[in-house]
């Protein structure tokens, strides 16, 4: 698992934010932590790309609440969500982002993300 940190500063604002990217590998079926949860912090996913090595549907959640409908993934294909400045989703306060799979297939995704 791969980890980068790197500071930004937010639109509008002088907080200083931090922008992380993961990579992850599970085949784990339901409520895979990506991102571990940070006591009153929400976790905003700003772009992603999943690959599926079996025919799978994949959702993420907040903790084991989805919070993204599931998207069909075809074995050995995939999705990308491009950078998205104000984000795709997000968790609720203090909870984990999750991978959730329909069934156990080797699933790798990487993501970018903000804590706030």
């Amino acid at each position: 698992m791969a980890v980068t940190i790197n500071p930004r500063i937010a639109s509008g604002n002088l907080h200083a934010q931090w922008l992380i990217s993961r990579a992850f590998l599970t085949s784990s079926l339901t409520g895979t932590p990506i991102v571990a949860a940070q006591p009153g912090m929400i976790i905003r996913v700003l772009s992603m790309c999943v690959i599926a090595a079996g025919n799978v549907s994949v959702s993420l959640g907040s903790n084991s609440t989805a919070i993204t409908s599931a998207k069909p993934v075809a074995a050995n294909g995939g999705f990308v969500l491009p950078y998205a400045e104000r984000g795709w989703f997000e968790t609720a306060t203090g909870e984990a982002l999750t991978l959730i799979l329909s069934s156990p297939v080797t699933t790798a995704v990487d993501v970018t993300y903000e804590v706030e």
